[in-house]
């Protein structure tokens, strides 16, 4: 937006707060934000101090509500004013000193930088805060995140906000909102179904001693839960949308790497956690259903391409095309497996569910008992968390120590890593994005193999950064392109190669044991650079082999929703893929 059409003032509803309400206003005008100033039917010497506070700082003026009419009543009343006095935005702060206000020019300059979103401050607490209120606001960031099908949105009761004014007004003047305390949360709920895009900016706020609060714990608790009532109605009747919203109409299925991660995986990870503990394995089905099927309706990308993999299968095993019924299974498989990868990693999935199918796992078992480590080839058939996780410990059984690392290309490393420390403390495993896999970290893992640890990587994911380095192999009946990466590293390390699948032993069954396949590589991929080249290609036909052997036996396992047989191109434009998959 042009500097002429951002035109922001800073709006405070006050209710009592006389002896705070001067500093904020005062802090504000120093930023060059004019301040309006709504008292929401204060008391006489409240009103007093308004009347000073006003003559003292310039551009600052006042409005009186004839009685209390609640903070949502009176910041809505503001934004009138403002938009009739010819302003753009708003910057919401409230009136008790607990924002820090040296964060002001973030949320101008974020505002105009991105005009069409709100900006809303992320609150960093310190110990000041009262245990009561930080339960309060964990379980409207959960009631959120179901009233609007988003992980993202980590607060939304902070005082503390930049709003376009355009799309408020629009929503003011087609529905009434919370005029209390539920105004933060119903007015960032309804703008996100509206599609106004939402921005957190981190920000500290205090709870200072002695200080004022309006917040009644009957009367405001109760409004609350009526705010997330209306919110969660609403939210049912605008399933489709928020749905399709989230999947894309008709998106075209990209590269994978283009599959967004979004900040809020982790607590999606960990609702899912919480969700399998409570539900158990039949409860998070049940409530899958639903959204699996709105997911099979809204996206005829994923439903085609789930399609195109099946009937290649259904040729190979001389059995009948793939029906809708079909995709559908294959979808929530899918779907389930992303809860049983974090269950996984907690170890609330026992080794009683794990059966070890080849005698190749005994041959590993041996060589790690001797000390020497190895290079693991897996994929994105069954469930790849379950083979780290329950791998490691059926040999920690004997090897308490064992170190594994696990190459993953995500953009959420970090986070995962401290998801992982969360719900399995003191585990062994490391993830290294394989972004920087470069001559240092080469060396790492192959230190880390000599110690005895395992490297693990998938062997069926493209590049995200040199997608035309490929080898052409036969996949599931025609010519098929893998990446090269996984092979190339496996060449280097000087170490035994070994493929590991998990799969339940039943495709429609999701309480059936996993069948744990490990195969030694019979290729060896040492030797000259000439050699390594032919090699490398008899590693991947080696591993796509097994590959094939187990998706024609358990195709709806197979869960790398992406286009095997186009020859991808470093100079493919990038495309939006489809956010269902992108958790694979």
């Amino acid at each position: 937006m042009s500097g002429e059409g951002f035109r922001p003032c800073a709006i405070i509803p006050v209710h009592n707060h006389g002896s705070t309400a001067g500093a904020v206003a005062a802090a504000l005008e120093a930023e060059g934000l004019p301040v309006i100033l709504v008292d929401d039917g204060s008391d006489a010497g409240t009103k007093d101090r308004l009347s000073e506070i006003v003559e003292g700082v310039p551009h600052c003026t006042l409005f009186t509500l004839p009685e209390n009419r609640g903070k949502g009543a009176a910041v809505c009343f503001g934004f009138r004013q403002a938009a009739a006095a010819g302003y753009t935005y708003a910057l919401q702060v409230d009136a008790d000193g607990q924002h820090d206000l040296a964060d002001v020019p973030a949320f101008i300059r974020t505002a105009r930088e991105q005009p069409d979103a709100l900006v809303s401050g992320a609150p960093i607490f310190d110990s000041s805060i009262p245990p009561a209120r930080r339960i309060g606001r964990k379980l409207t960031v959960f009631m959120v995140a179901v009233e609007t099908l988003s992980l993202g949105i980590p607060e939304a009761m902070c005082g503390f906000r930049m709003y376009p004014l355009a799309p408020v007004l629009t929503l003011l003047s087609r529905r009434s909102l919370s005029p209390r305390m539920g105004f933060d949360i119903e007015v960032l709920v309804r703008l996100h179904w509206r599609g106004v895009g939402l921005r957190f900016l981190p920000t500290r706020v205090v709870y200072p001693p002695g200080g004022l609060s309006n917040f009644r714990m009957v009367r405001d608790n109760l409004g609350i839960t009526l705010v997330h009532t209306r919110l969660c109605i609403g939210m049912v009747a605008r399933l489709p949308l928020l749905l399709a919203r989230r999947v894309g109409r008709g998106g075209k299925m990209g590269h994978w790497s283009e599959q967004r991660e979004r900040g809020g995986g982790i607590w999606q990870l960990r609702l899912m956690l919480a969700l399998y503990r409570g539900l158990g394995s039949r409860g998070v089905r049940a409530l899958l259903y639903p959204v699996v099927f709105f997911f099979f309706l809204l996206s005829p990308a994923l439903r085609g391409v789930s399609s195109r993999f099946l009937e290649r299968v259904s040729r190979l095993r001389a059995s009948r095309p793939p029906r809708a019924r079909d995709v559908f299974r294959h979808l929530f498989s899918f779907s389930f497996s992303l809860v049983e990868k974090i269950a996984a990693w907690s170890r609330d999935l026992g080794l009683a569910r794990l059966s070890i199918k080849t005698p190749d796992a005994e041959d590993l078992v041996e060589l790690l008992r001797g000390g020497s480590g190895a290079f693991i080839i897996c994929s994105h058939l069954g469930n790849a968390e379950l083979l780290r996780a329950l791998a490691t410990t059926e040999v920690t059984r004997m090897l308490p120590r064992l170190g594994i690392t696990s190459i993953v290309d995500i953009s959420v490393t970090a986070r995962f890593n401290r998801l992982l420390e969360e719900v399995n403390p003191g585990s062994t495993v490391r993830l290294v994005p394989a972004s920087d896999i470069g001559v240092d970290t080469v060396i790492l893992l192959k230190e880390r193999i000599a110690r005895g640890e395992l490297v693990i990587i998938a062997g069926d994911r493209t590049s995200a950064r040199n997608r035309g380095s490929v080898s052409e192999v036969r996949f599931l009946g025609e010519p098929a392109y893998f990446p090269q990466g996984a092979f190339i590293l496996a060449s280097l390390m000087d170490a035994p190669v070994y493929f590991m699948f998990g799969v339940r032993e039943d495709d429609g069954d999701f309480e059936s044991p996993y069948g744990f396949y490990v195969y030694r590589a019979s290729t060896d991929v040492s030797g000259s650079r000439r050699e390594r080249t032919a090699k490398i290609q008899a590693l991947t036909e080696e591993f796509v082999a097994r590959l094939e052997f187990l998706c024609i036996a358990h195709p709806l396992q197979w869960y790398n929703f992406y286009d095997f047989w186009k020859k991808p191109s470093a100079a493919d434009p990038p495309t939006r893929g489809a956010e269902f998959a992108r958790g694979s």
